[in-house]
Formats: C-alpha cells, structure tokens, sequence
C-alpha cells in the first residue's frame, strides 16, 4: 500500500471509531433502514465502478440481497453479480470465488466481526487490479496504524495494523524461519493502495490484482466439474477408505507418540488429465487463475504451502515469474517434480506416492514421458534413475525442465502417502511391484540377518553414535551406511534381514520395500515428528519399537540428541534381549 494512503487512512482512524460507535452492526440491525442502505450502496457501487464495462461484483451476504442485486445489474450494464452465501463453508466459498472471480467490486454485506479476516483474506485477493471490497453497514474499528494492536483488536484489525507496518518493507529472501502471518502481512502492505470511509462503509482497493488460489484435492475436483472450457478432466479415481493401522507399535516413552493414530482416514487419490497448465520447476502446477493441488506436496496440512510460490494468504499465493510469452511443451507428460527434486527420503515417499498412477498413465498415453524440474540438484540423481526404472519409467523418457513452461497436456496423480498425515493401503501395490524389480537386480548371495543403519550426516545427528553402534554390534547386528551400497542391494538386504535398526529418517526408508512384517528398532528424538516409517508399517503390518531420546534443541526437527544409555538404554536392552529370547520382550 502506498504510504500516503497508509497515511489517510491513520488520520481517519479516529474518525471512523467516533463514528461506528453505536451505530447498527449490519442491515438486518436497523430494519427501518435498508432501502436507504441499499440505495447507499448502489450510489457507491456506480462511483467506484465507474465506466467500466460489464463489471463483475461478488456480494457476500446471509441472505440473497435480491432487491440490491436486481438493481446493481439494472444500474450497470452487462454486470455480473454473484451472490455467496456467508455462512458456507470456508471450502465452498473458497470453490466459488474461485470459479466466478476475480471481481472487479466485492460488497460484504455481513456486518460480522467474526469471521471477517478469513473473508477479507479470500474476496480481497480475488479482486481486479483496482478493484474494491467495500465493507458495508457498519464498518469494523480501525486500529490505530500507527501503534501496535491491543488485546481488543480482532484478528482482522491486527492483520490491517501488521501491513501499515510493513509498507515499502520486504522479507529478505535469505531469512530462514520467517513466521506465518509476516508473509500475509506483507501481501496486503503490497496489494492495498488505499483505505478510506465512504459513509458508513469501509473501503479497501486492491492495486496489486488477483492472487492464485490454492486449491485442495476435492476443491480442484470442483473447479474442473464447474469450469469445463478448461478442457481438464479426472481420468481415475481410487476411492478413499478409513483403515486400522497394522502396524504393531511399542515405544519407549510412556505415552503413544503423536501422529502415530491406530486409524486413518485415507482420501481418494485421483489422476487428473490437464490442457495448456502452467508447469514450473518446484512441483508448480498452475494456470492464469489457480495453483492446481498438484502444487502441494502436503496435500492434507491446514494451510497449504509451497516454497516455490510466494505467500499471500491461507488460501492464495503468488508465481515469482511472469507467465506472459512462455515456451509451449507440446505433447503429454506425466507430472513427477517435487518441491526437494531429488532428496532421496522425499524421492521414496513424496514421489514413489504418485506412482500407483503411471502404469494407467501409460496404458492411457503410450509415448507418455515423465516431467520432472531442476533445483539445486541441476541433474537427475542415479538412484532417481534407479527408481523410476524400477517404476517401468527409462531413463530417455524423463524430460528435465529448467524454467517454467506452458504444457499442452498433463497428467498428474494424488499422492497416497503424505507424511504424517495419511497413507492409503492401495499403495502397497507399487511398493511391492518396485520392490521386486529392485531386488531382480541384486546378486544372490547371503546377508546379514540383523541390520543396523547408521548415519554420518549432521542433521538429527546422534552425539554417541559410536556408543550405539557398539550395542548392536554386541546383539549381533552389522552396521552398515545404506549409501554405500546400490540401491537393489539395499532393498535385498531390508528383505532378507528378519530385524532392521537404525536412525528414524531416509536410511530406513526401504522398509517400504519389504512386504512381509518385519522388525524395525528405530531411534530418534522426541523433537522429530516426521512419521514415515510408522506410515509404511501401517500398511504393511511391520513391528516398530521406537526409542526416542531428548534433543540437544527442544521442538527443534532437526535438532541432534545424545542417546541416554541409563534411560533410554535399559528399554533397548530388553529389546534386544526379546529377539533371542521372546519372554524377555518389552512388548510381551
């Protein structure tokens, strides 16, 4: 916002609380007066329009404003209004704006407090370049912009009095922990151009024009059913279904661990066929008006993010390029990027979860190539390689893109794992096809019946990882670094091996490949939540004794942790002492 409009509008800070004060909330308070308030509202609506042509304007109101809309589209020629209702879901509302926006004037008729930052937040970044939301019959208390909000601000009113602060400001791409609410502060110090009082409403202009809505699975499912010109469709569906986990979980600490739940409810997963998207390095997946859920590699969390995209609210985000005049990639491609392209712990669940979908991809495309981006890692890894392979996916077939294109048509899956969240039983399927095509490639030869994997790497790192090694080894365990080792006889060994150990992360990944229940003794700190090995186990039915020690850090993910030999010792020992002699089992 610029800040000379901040700056009229702290002069009318004042002025505004003097006059709302007292004054009917909303129409339905003062029934002697909504003609009069409708006909406030027309005039408004006209001046602010001014000539333009066939304007669109949303009304958000609890009951349908027939006589106001009758006249807004008798007063303005070829307007279009759409009506949503106030008091649907925040998703429905979301869907709707979406599919009928942007708009070049929004009116919230409401008059509620409650509620109104999430409403400001969705119809304001819906608006035109210089569009208005004019917030009507009672407009909330503006805070003082010039002081920090009170206890008695609303959520709406601390969102206003964040942005004045952030005007001309920016967040330094180099920070690293930048909180939630700095991001959407921000998006409205940038957007807003001017906020001011026209009679007894508020409004607000929007300079910056519309965000791209960030769409969830069912809401992207909506929008194609509502918007058929697009040309998308959804091409197969695997049913979602609530299961009990199978996983036979024991830990050390006293209580369940969180995110470990005996159920879930897994969703649908669906592959969606897509014409002329927006395709970007980062798993941006996109067009002129939506960020499609393909975009988000935790399609489940309240709030759906992606770093790639610039944040500008929960539900909106904007592309950090523009989108005019790029390259055409002609043909159809089967959407395989990922935020971390080639992590390797992301590659076996973010990644390895969208492939249930290719072997109907292909059946649908047979030429069908596979469309991944460039990151920080400029090339493909060889164990992506490896694992596309073992997917049925050649090399050749792979297409690395390095800078944002128009795709002339996609197909992308849902993903069936989305840590820790959810996992869907059908998944199991590709974990097993891989797994057998991995293992046809290893040499047949013994291995070690008892596994224990290490780690070098400094993140979650183990202060005493020596002295942990050394107790396995003396339970008959060989150390091993994963690494070290192809990844088809990384997946022979899991296999082979009737107890697997070692540091909870992406060394102990491969148990996904394992289809029979095996043991898994896995150690960590309570500070790491991530719970993809207790996802995998869910479905396959795998033992899991979980030893948690405290972190150097607290609450810190990838804090370090030293292995207490006195606490957390004493329930190993009796771990270990369970695999020659059951009765001796913690968990008998």
């Amino acid at each position: 916002m610029a800040a000379g409009a901040w700056g009229s509008a702290r002069a009318l800070a004042g002025r505004v609380r003097r006059r709302l004060r007292g004054q009917p909330a909303t129409v339905a308070d003062a029934p002697d007066r909504p003609a009069v308030l409708d006909e406030e509202l027309l005039g408004l609506a006209v001046d602010l329009l001014g000539d333009r042509l066939a304007p669109r304007i949303a009304v958000v109101a609890e009951e349908r404003p027939k006589p106001l809309v009758r006249a807004l589209r008798r007063r303005l020629e070829g307007a279009t209004v759409k009506v949503v209702p106030a008091d649907t879901s925040p998703s429905r509302r979301h869907v709707t704006v979406t599919v009928a926006g942007p708009f070049d004037l929004v009116l919230d008729l409401t008059g509620v407090e409650q509620g109104r930052k999430g409403r400001f937040q969705e119809v304001f970044n819906q608006l035109t370049a210089g569009g208005h939301l004019v917030i009507a019959g009672g407009a909330p208390d503006l805070p003082s912009l010039t002081e920090a909000p009170t206890e008695d601000s609303s959520p709406f009113e601390t969102l206003l009095a964040g942005a004045a602060k952030r005007v001309g400001k920016r967040i330094p791409p180099e920070r690293k922990r930048v909180r939630i609410h700095e991001y959407d502060e921000q998006a409205v110090a940038d957007a807003l151009t001017e906020a001011v009082v026209r009679g007894e409403h508020l409004v607000l202009t929007n300079g910056a024009g519309p965000a791209l809505a960030k769409l969830r699975e069912e809401e992207g499912n909506r929008v194609i059913e509502r918007r058929p010109e697009l040309g998308h469709a959804i091409v197969e569906v695997v049913d979602g279904l609530r299961f009990t986990s199978r996983c036979d979980l024991r830990e050390s600490a006293s209580t369940r661990g969180p995110k470990q739940p005996t159920e879930y409810d897994a969703p649908a997963a669906y592959l969606r066929d897509y014409r002329d998207v927006i395709v970007a390095p980062g798993q941006i997946v996109a067009d002129d008006r939506v960020l499609w859920p393909d975009t988000f590699r935790h399609n489940a969390r309240k709030r759906l993010r992606n770093g790639h995209t610039i944040e500008v609210a929960p539900g909106y985000a904007r592309l950090p390029f523009d989108t005019t005049d790029l390259p055409v990639l002609e043909g159809t491609y089967f959407h395989l990027d990922n935020e971390v392209r080639g992590h390797f712990g992301h590659l076996l669940t973010e990644q390895v979860s969208r492939l249930w979908a290719w072997p109907r991809a292909k059946e649908l495309v047979p030429d069908l190539k596979v469309l991944v981006g460039t990151n920080r890692r400029p090339d493909l890894m060889s164990y992506e390689l490896v694992i596309y392979g073992a997917a049925g996916i050649p090399a050749e077939d792979i297409v690395l893109i390095r800078e944002p294109v128009r795709v002339e048509r996609l197909l992308s899956a849902g993903p069936m794992l989305s840590n820790p969240e959810y996992v869907h039983p059908a998944i199991a399927d590709t974990w097993r096809r891989m797994g057998d095509a991995l293992a046809a490639d290893a040499e047949d030869k013994p291995r070690p019946d008892r596994i224990f994997c290490s780690r070098r790497i400094k993140k979650r790192a183990c202060n005493n990882t020596e002295e942990v090694e050394e107790i396995f080894r003396a339970a008959g365990f060989e150390v091993i670094f994963p690494e070290e080792y192809p990844l088809a006889e990384q997946v022979a060994m899991f296999r082979s091996a009737s107890v697997l150990a070692g540091f909870a992360g992406s060394g102990l990944f491969n148990v996904c490949f394992a289809p029979e229940p095996t043991h898994l003794i896995m150690l960590s700190s309570e500070a790491y939540w991530a719970r993809n090995e207790y996802l995998m186990a869910s479905v396959l039915g795998h033992r899991i004794d979980s030893i948690t020690s405290l972190p150097d850090t607290p609450g810190v993910f990838q804090s370090s942790f030293t292995f207490d030999i006195d606490n957390e010792g004493r329930y190993l020992a009796e771990v270990l002492a369970g695999l020659d002699d059951p009765a001796a089992s913690s968990g008998s």
